[in-house]
């Protein structure tokens, strides 16, 4: 019961909070606004909450039976997504990687992870992108390369998102994080920078995809948890323009796959 609760039953002369002194303890405040929580905490809770609302919408109109623990994996994601996000404002965000650990991460179990990275060939401005999809195993599942002709490097970085997505969305799998190393291409994509109509309209297809019946989540990885997809973008600056799907990973990235699985920086060469 809380201190307003208390009160208001006469069974407490006081309705300030006892953990932190300094004002009435409503539900609310208990939950949420108690400056004694952890800093996150008020990030947490709303995000939460727009998660049990969405899983709640689910099982109404849709006969979607999810459990709403389900959700917990996205919503940590999601937490730390807007943390990143926040620190990138006014830190260099390599330096500051929450564990300072720059290798790949695994998804949570039964998710999907999708990195993907773009490439551009100054001078020519030649643009393309990769991207490759591995479960919690680290197993390569799919991956896909495209090359777009000339362009800029956000550009670049943009279509690999957007290319992400859509291969996912096409192979059917409904819990997916996008990671990419361009905190500059996540800002764009979720909205945040907004000052090129050519960027927005890459960034409004982006949106509109992420707004489908699946749940999604676009985070930031360090260049040397991002190899496997630098390889393949790099790769595909040479290669005619268009679309590959990739059901086997080519030779040259089998030796970075491997160093991820076992948690280390990779080092390679980078393809010309």
């Amino acid at each position: 019961m809380t201190e307003v609760a208390r009160k208001h039953r006469k069974i407490s002369d006081s309705d300030i909070c006892q953990r932190c002194g300094l004002l009435s303890e409503s539900a609310l405040h208990a939950m949420r606004d108690c400056v004694n929580h952890n800093q996150n905490w008020g990030c947490v809770f709303g995000i939460a909450c727009w998660f049990v609302w969405k899983q709640r919408n689910g099982w109404v109109f849709s006969n979607k039976c999810e459990n709403a623990t389900a959700f917990i994996p996205v919503i940590e994601i999601q937490v730390d997504e807007l943390r990143v996000n926040v620190m990138s404002k006014v830190n260099d965000m390599e330096n500051h990687n929450s564990d300072n650990n720059t290798a790949w991460k695994a998804p949570p179990n039964g998710w999907v992870k999708i990195n993907v990275d773009g490439s551009h060939m100054p001078g020519r401005n030649l643009i393309s992108c990769g991207g490759v999809a591995r479960n919690s195993k680290g197993e390569w599942i799919c991956g896909f390369t495209k090359n777009m002709g000339r362009g800029l490097t956000i550009q670049a970085e943009l279509w690999g998102i957007l290319t992400g997505l859509n291969m996912a969305w096409h192979q059917n799998f409904r819990k997916v994080i996008i990671e990419t190393d361009s905190v500059a291409a996540m800002e764009v994509a979720q909205g945040i920078i907004t000052e090129s109509p050519m960027w927005k309209v890459l960034a409004t297809r982006i949106q509109d995809l992420r707004c489908k019946d699946w749940n999604t989540a676009l985070s930031y990885s360090p260049r040397e948890g991002n190899r496997v997809a630098d390889i393949l973008a790099k790769s595909t600056l040479s290669m005619p323009l268009g679309d590959r799907f990739l059901l086997r990973a080519p030779d040259m990235c089998h030796v970075v796959l491997s160093r991820d699985v076992e948690g280390l920086d990779s080092v390679y060469c980078s393809p010309c």
